[in-house]
């Protein structure tokens, strides 16, 4: 688990726990901070995912949560196990690790919140010795490549 401070408050980034954790708040949370986009006119699915729809999202791979003191979810990051099978052919590559569903409390955003997030998901890259990885999408439905180097070719 990392732990960091914004604001004089500390937050805690972990792996979600489907016994413990409220799917029902993280469908929440990505409405809010995907309606932005919503309003521009962006077809994001966490604008208008339903909670089963999350639920199923859990057997795809590693939710990772970004939680208050009082262990309320204000961010998100979402790592692919499996590629869908629609995917570019990139995102299929063996090398290459899938994110996505990445949000942060619109109250937060800019704090620094989703810098720390996604340096709790490339340390997770580098400890499965992958060379990138890829973002399913990111504001705006551009792709975005994440270029993380391979420790293993470090000797």
């Amino acid at each position: 688990m990392q732990k960091f401070t914004v604001n004089n408050t500390e937050y805690s980034i972990r792996l979600f726990d489907v016994q413990n954790d409220s799917v029902e708040e993280l469908t929440d949370l990505l409405h809010r901070a995907y309606k932005p986009l919503a309003d521009k006119g962006l077809n994001f699915i966490a604008t208008h995912q339903s909670v089963e729809y999350t639920r199923n999202y859990f057997r795809k791979g590693e939710c990772y949560i970004l939680v208050n003191p009082e262990n309320k979810i204000c961010g998100t990051i979402f790592y692919y196990l499996q590629t869908f099978h629609d995917a570019p052919e990139i995102f299929k590559d063996n090398d290459t690790v899938l994110f996505g569903k990445f949000a942060v409390e619109p109250s937060l955003q800019k704090a620094g919140i989703g810098p720390a997030l996604t340096g709790t998901r490339r340390e997770g890259i580098r400890g499965k010795n992958l060379l990138r990885c890829r973002e399913a999408l990111c504001a705006g439905g551009h792709q975005r490549r994440v270029v993380v180097q391979n420790p293993a070719s470090h000797h």
